[in-house]
């Protein structure tokens, strides 16, 4: 790359004098050999002029990709996005030929999206983030979670972030995930980014334990140093094992802040073809997440039937279905769905009231023994912080394959010997299938956001007066309809949950 200044330099530098020019008797003598000359310094020039110009345009361009870079501030020091992106990708290198894997394959992100308008008003100065993530057996997945994870802690970082802290809490896992994780630690200590990741060997025996105390445990562990700060965090984002880019984050930050919300969630896909073949991609996290009526997203007598017809989602509530359909944010009573972002305020002591913590449902008092993520948005309610809302917009998936179909993204493996652009042998499998016309990328994705006035949630203040409970105890069958506050009533029907 060359600065402007020098493209000039060298064209001046480059320029050539010829012995004469049209006036001269000389060339006056010699048409041809002035004709030739002209042209030959007309097409210099057009060179040069060239030069220029790509050297000015290659320089706009990389500005506007640093543009979150040049913000300016006092106390803090910039990262360097594209210098930190390449360091992750060397650090994953040896990685790449663990057996089973050929390669690391990794969605090559959009980076430009930083200067989008819509991102350059989020209030981030003075603000501080608590990036958290539990991993278990996710050495798949962990090479896209570091490149747009340190990705968004530059972005946070140059636009005047009070301070960034990545914590990762990893056990048991039987793959390569402690040693991708303890090179990202040497990574983040590099760059001088706070952090604490912890790898534990220890193996947890999931036949012979409470899953879901279990679970609650893992994650309050990896936000302890969130608790125990000595200045409070203003936001939590929380990451499952999903396949996603950073730009998907910032849009739920530009939602939680825009839509003035407590909590937001995006949807996480995915593909159920192992048990019986559908052209329909579908919500995981239906375990967690309810509407504002109570109500699963899917009716609940197809919830073993896998076939999930997009048009059943959300029947039971008209305006959140329409509001899906169109992609619009809409207010529910939980979520989760792979990667929440979170109001901080909740999980500290204010007015008395004991901090949020992710639990288990309390037997004794007769509360469903719901997931430690569906008790956390209940605790969020009970604590003031109803306001918890869906970004369809953003979609997150566990398999990289179907998350790049509908995101129309390329791929990218990382070998030891460098970065290679990497085929997928379906290029779009959902339309190949037959996919429902509301899924496709382009469709879902592609089109402009529309104006903030019109994607503004209508809040309501109460939460529904029941709720659907789908219990876990072990495997065992439990109570389903509930009060939202306790979950809990006399007559109910037993239904085991799979997950």
């Amino acid at each position: 790359m060359c600065r402007v200044s020098t493209c000039l330099s060298e064209e001046r530098e480059g320029s050539t004098h010829f012995p004469g020019h049209v006036g001269s008797n000389k060339s006056a003598k010699e048409p041809g050999l002035v004709a030739v000359v002209a042209l030959a310094a007309m097409t210099t020039i057009h060179l040069q002029l060239f030069i220029v110009i790509t050297c000015m345009l290659f320089t706009f361009v990389r500005s506007e990709a640093l543009k979150d870079e040049a913000i300016p501030h006092d106390e803090h020091k910039l990262l360097d996005r594209y210098k930190l992106h390449d360091a992750v990708t060397a650090g994953l290198k040896p990685f790449a030929q663990w057996p089973h894997h050929g390669g690391l394959l990794v969605p090559k992100c959009d980076r430009l999206f930083v200067t989008k308008d819509r991102y350059m008003d989020v209030p981030i100065k003075g603000k501080r983030f608590f990036l958290a993530m539990n991993a278990y057996n996710n050495g798949r997945v962990l090479p896209t979670i570091f490149r747009e994870m340190i990705d968004l802690v530059a972005i946070l970082t140059n636009r005047g972030a009070d301070s960034v802290f990545v914590s990762i809490v990893e056990n048991g896992s039987e793959d390569e995930g402690p040693a991708m994780l303890a090179a990202f630690r040497g990574l983040l200590d590099d760059f001088e980014i706070p952090n604490l990741i912890i790898t534990d060997s220890t193996p947890t025996d999931w036949f012979n334990v409470n899953r879901i105390v279990q679970l609650a445990a893992h994650r309050n562990k990896a936000l302890e140093p969130m608790y125990n700060a000595e200045k409070s965090y203003d936001r939590v984002i929380f990451y499952n094992d999903v396949f996603h880019c950073s730009e998907e984050v910032m849009e739920l930050l530009y939602q939680l802040e825009t839509q003035g919300a407590d909590m937001v969630c995006p949807l996480d896909w995915w593909e159920e073809r192992k048990a019986v073949s559908t052209p329909y991609p579908l919500i995981w996290d239906m375990w967690v997440m309810r509407t504002m009526q109570g109500q699963m997203c899917y009716p609940m007598w197809e919830r073993y039937s896998f076939s999930k017809d997009p048009d059943l989602l959300f029947r039971d509530d008209p305006i959140t279905q329409w509001r899906f359909r169109e992609r619009r944010p809409f207010q529910v009573f939980s979520c989760w769905n792979g990667l929440v972002v979170m109001d901080a305020a909740p999980f500290y002591e204010h007015d008395g009231v004991d901090p949020v913590r992710f639990r288990a449902g309390n037997v004794s008092a007769g509360e469903c023994q719901a997931s430690e993520c569906e008790l956390v948005c209940r605790d969020f309610w009970s604590h003031g912080f109803g306001k918890i809302a869906v970004i369809p917009r953003v979609g997150v998936w566990y398999d990289l394959q179907p998350y790049l179909d509908m995101r129309s993204l390329p791929v990218e493996r990382i070998e030891d010997t460098g970065v290679f652009p990497h085929e997928l042998p379906i290029a779009n499998k959902l339309k190949e299938e037959g996919g429902h016309p509301l899924w496709d990328g382009r469709e879902w994705f592609g089109k402009p956001f529309p104006p903030k006035d019109v994607e503004k949630i209508w809040w309501m203040k109460k939460p529904p007066q029941t709720s659907w409970c789908l219990p876990h105890q072990g495997g065992v069958g439990g109570k389903d309809w509930d009060t939202w506050r306790n979950a809990y009533l006399d007559e109910m029907v037993e239904l085991d949950h799979l997950r």
